[in-house]
């Protein structure tokens, strides 16, 4: 049961993505606290965790296809600002990025080989 809801709170998530950042892009933009640009930082955060935590859930299961393949989703939605350039973003940001990189590799190679 909690895989199939897993799987589609996914399915919702990549269909429905592009419709609530528009949503709330129109609701941040008419808000005086928060810049227009802030929007989508947000959503990719919480994009980022629940593609991480859905991830997690896969390899605790023991699907390590699904978890790697979430893993790896988890990359398009970038958690820190998108408008600073690579070579310009805080060290740990980096480092957070290329470490997360690294896992994904080798849990891929982990999935190729078969153990």
């Amino acid at each position: 049961m909690c895989y199939k809801i897993i799987v589609l709170v996914s399915v919702i998530l990549r269909l429905q993505l592009p419709l609530i950042i528009k949503k709330y892009m129109k609701e941040a933009a008419k808000s005086t606290k928060m810049p227009a640009k802030q929007g989508p930082v947000v959503v990719n955060r919480w994009a980022y965790g629940l593609f991480v935590l859905v991830s997690v859930y896969f390899f605790v299961k023991g699907d390590l296809g699904s978890a790697v393949s979430n893993f790896g989703i988890a990359l398009v939605f970038d958690p820190f600002d998108q408008s600073v350039t690579s070579s310009k973003r805080p060290m740990y940001q980096r480092i957070w990025m290329i470490v997360h990189l690294l896992a994904l590799f080798i849990a891929f190679g982990f999935l190729i080989s078969g153990k």
